[in-house]
């Protein structure tokens, strides 16, 4: 009965020291963000150890990895602009304890739609896709009169001449796989 006992008090004190020690990392790593899509880790650390690092997408795949050796301590930028918006999971693991800190963000694409003076001239530009944008252009009555994808990363500029459509207002839509970005009746 004494044996239990001590085992059963080794356990608990076992399973404390890893909380405790898993609570020490969870206080030594921090995300700060700089600007949209762009953070700084910074672990704590005045040892030397080895640790990994992942960064995980919101459907649990791995966008990037990587292996510190005897590092005491650091603090790195991870600029995630060339992905998709969305939540990612930076994982950190050193030796059998792993901590988990979550971001989101969402990247915008800017667009401008604007009538040039009193012509039937529209202006529409587009800086820096975050994905891949549709431009439709619709007469009066609905009805689709011109679309065009534009692919992601991409600025884009065009002058359209809607002389010819002769059915009332027009309307420009900029839709990105989110949605409407910006529309505009003229």
């Amino acid at each position: 009965m004494k044996t239990i006992k001590i085992l059963s008090l080794m356990l608990i004190v076992s399973v404390a020291a890893v909380a405790a020690n898993k609570e020490d990392l969870s206080n030594r790593v921090k995300i700060v963000t700089i600007e949209e899509g762009v953070y700084k880790l910074i672990y704590k650390q005045t040892e030397p150890a080895n640790f990994d690092l992942k960064i995980v997408n919101e459907n649990g795949a791995t966008v990037f990895e990587e292996k510190m050796y005897r590092r005491a301590g650091f603090s790195k930028k991870y600029d995630l602009r060339n992905m998709d918006g969305g939540k990612y999971t930076f994982q950190i693991r050193e030796n059998n304890t792993k901590i988990e800190k979550k971001i989101s963000f969402k990247l915008l694409t800017i667009a401008s739609i604007s009538r040039i003076g009193k012509t039937e001239k529209v202006r529409l530009s587009l800086s820096d896709t975050k994905s891949k944008v549709s431009i439709i252009i619709y007469d009066g009555k609905d009805r689709v009169i011109f679309r065009e994808t534009v692919q992601k990363g991409t600025n884009y500029f065009k002058i359209y001449d809607l002389s010819q459509v002769k059915s009332g207002k027009i309307t420009i839509d900029v839709i990105d796989q989110k949605g409407l970005i910006k529309s505009a009746t003229f």
